[in-house]
């Protein structure tokens, strides 16, 4: 489309139809050569459609692929080949919507932080429906044929940020996660035929190998054993510091996707220590946070480097010179704690970003004292652990946190809030 001398062909085409609107899909299709990712070419060959689509008063939209070799927690800029960036007067990212239990076929359109038409817009979300169309065949007849189509269905909160998430490719952490899910879902009922479990894996959608399985396998110590009535098939079964785990939360397979604002329960664990409550009559607010974990089940605030006291609430205090008793009005100090897993997952936590000692838990926390709310959480003057979700290939690391703070361990799949409590 876009070659020298056929501006006066999309002329033609704009007139004939009277279009509005021009969408070239994909892009990179239609510059005859230029590269996509260098502003001068990009302008170079868009520049005679320029006046053009003033003259005519028609917009054109470009369609690109994300790129996907972009660094974590990058600008949404990033995602984007630099030669459209310049160009372009607006800039959207259009994908899957990334909150925890999202319908498949919602897409959400978020701006990219480029919108040089006037305030920024909200991001729309989006349904994918089948329409029915008629359809000219080759031999002259029409026939009813299904299309898929977008509804809108209403503005949503979800950044451009939190769609590359979503869109960004797995890397081996990630991986982990979601096949040793996969694995317990698969297991906690009972043993089963590798082929069976084999057969899963490799359907899952964004596909993974096989040998991830294997190895995911390994490090969870599923157990592998022959059957008894065919030698040559392999059984494989859930380790008993799995199945204990699964018998301790009930068997129910309820997946928490909210938390209810209620004084945490009773909780003697394996370590005779009992789990610290709130003081009685004070119900507090019940929240969402990243801590990192050592070896021996040391909680760490990562910011700060704050570390998590056992048997005792943690108690915030204000860095500043100016002291005073957080959480206060005028300063940001206090324990920060999101109302939702979700809300945790769309606010830019990135599990894959820790030192080789560490690890990314994620933690249900108990907030009381003073407590002053914001738009997704709360900042508090105390608080303490009330249950810690791990990963399954991460049991010791979250083992070791229950123990030393006397809280219950969950499993959970860190990047998509899957949760086995």
């Amino acid at each position: 489309m876009f070659a020298r001398g056929e501006e006066d062909y999309l002329a033609e085409l704009v007139e004939r139809y009277n279009a509005k609107l021009v969408i070239v899909d994909p892009l990179q299709n239609h510059l005859k050569g230029a590269s996509i990712h260098r502003d001068e070419s990009v302008r170079n060959v868009l520049k005679p459609y320029l006046a053009l689509m003033k003259r005519m008063k028609f917009s054109i939209v470009l369609q690109v692929h994300v790129l996907r070799d972009i660094a974590k927690n990058a600008h949404p800029h990033r995602a984007i080949p630099a030669g459209v960036i310049s160009w372009a007067q607006a800039v959207f990212l259009l994908g899957e919507d990334p909150r925890i239990g999202a319908d498949p076929n919602l897409r959400i359109l978020a701006d990219c932080d480029k919108f040089n038409l006037g305030p920024r817009p909200p991001s729309i979300l989006f349904e994918i429906e089948t329409q029915r169309v008629p359809v000219l065949t080759a031999d002259g007849s029409w026939v009813q044929r299904e299309f898929p189509v977008l509804r809108e269905r209403g503005e949503v909160k979800v950044s451009a940020k939190a769609l590359l998430v979503k869109m960004r490719p797995e890397d081996r952490e990630r991986k982990s996660d979601r096949v040793a899910y996969e694995l317990i879902e698969l297991l906690r009922h009972g043993p089963l035929p590798v082929g069976s479990i084999r057969t899963h894996i490799l359907a899952l959608d964004p596909p993974t190998t096989w040998r991830t399985a294997e190895r995911v396998a390994e490090e969870l110590g599923i157990i592998k054993t022959q059957d008894e009535r065919d030698a040559r098939r392999l059984i494989w079964a859930l380790p008993e510091y799995i199945v204990g785990e699964l018998e301790e939360a009930g068997d129910d397979g309820v997946e928490i996707t909210e938390v209810e604002i209620e004084p945490p329960d009773d909780f003697i664990p394996r370590t005779g220590m009992t789990a610290l409550k709130p003081p009685d009559l004070i119900e507090p607010f019940v929240g969402w946070k990243g801590l990192l974990a050592d070896r021996s089940g040391r909680l760490f605030s990562p910011r700060w480097r704050v570390e998590w006291p056992a048997g005792e609430p943690l108690i915030a205090d204000c860095e500043l010179e100016a002291k005073h008793l957080p959480p206060h009005p005028s300063c940001t100090c206090g324990v920060y704690a999101v109302n939702s897993f979700e809300t945790l997952k769309l606010n830019g936590y990135n599990w894959s970003d820790h030192d080789e000692d560490e690890q990314w838990l994620i933690v249900e926390v108990s907030l009381w004292g003073e407590v002053r709310k914001g738009q997704v959480g709360v900042r508090a003057s105390k608080a303490y652990p009330r249950r810690v979700f791990a990963p399954a290939y991460l049991f010791a690391v979250g083992d070791a946190v229950r123990q030393r703070y006397g809280i219950p361990l969950a499993f959970i799949d860190r990047f998509r809030g899957r949760r086995i409590a």
